[in-house]
C-alpha cells in the first residue's frame, strides 16, 4: 500500500516540473524521460481499437528507453529471462518478457503512448500510458504510467 501511495505521490508533477516516467532494473541505469526526451527517441504512431473506438497513438517503442537506460545488444541475449513490469500511478502493473518486447524478437509492439488522435492524452488516462496494440485484450494497455522496471529473473 505504501508502494502505491509512493508511486502516485511521485506522479503528481510540481509546479514547474516535466511529467516523467522512470526507466530502472536490474542492470540499467536509472533513467527518467520527460515528454521531450522522448519525443526525441522516434516516435511512431499506431492504430488500436479500445473501447471507446479506434484511435491513433504517437509515442516510442519501450525497446527504445531500454536502450538509452543501457539494455545493450550483448545484453539481449543474455537477459532474455528478464521481465519488464510497467507500474501505473494506483500501483496497477502489466508484465512483459523482454523478448517480446524486442523488435527483432518478439511479437509485441509496445508503445509508450502521449497523444491519441492528434492530441494530448485525455486527463483521466494520464500523461503517459502504454498501447499494445498486438494483444487481443486491453489489459496490459495502462493508464497513467510512471515506472517500467527491468527483472532479471536468474
Amino acid at each position: 500500500m505504501l508502494f502505491a501511495l509512493a508511486l502516485v505521490l511521485a506522479a503528481v508533477p510540481d509546479a514547474g516540473v516535466a511529467p516523467s516516467v522512470m526507466v530502472d532494473g536490474d542492470g540499467l541505469t536509472a533513467t527518467s524521460f520527460t515528454l521531450e526526451q522522448l519525443k526525441k527517441l522516434g516516435p511512431v504512431s499506431v492504430e488500436w481499437k479500445d473501447k471507446t473506438g479506434a484511435h491513433r497513438f504517437t509515442g516510442v517503442r519501450v525497446e527504445k528507453l531500454l536502450m538509452q537506460a543501457g539494455f545493450t545488444e550483448k545484453a539481449r541475449h543474455e537477459e532474455l529471462r528478464a521481465s519488464l513490469i510497467a507500474i501505473a500511478t494506483d500501483g496497477f502493473a502489466a508484465v512483459f518478457s523482454v523478448g517480446e518486447v524486442l523488435e527483432a524478437i518478439g511479437p509485441s509492439n509496445v508503445i509508450l503512448a502521449w497523444e491519441q488522435d492528434g492530441k494530448p492524452l485525455p486527463a483521466e488516462h494520464g500523461v503517459f500510458r502504454l498501447v499494445v496494440p498486438t494483444d487481443k485484450r486491453g489489459a496490459r494497455s495502462i493508464y497513467q504510467l510512471v515506472r517500467i522496471r527491468l527483472s532479471n529473473a536468474r
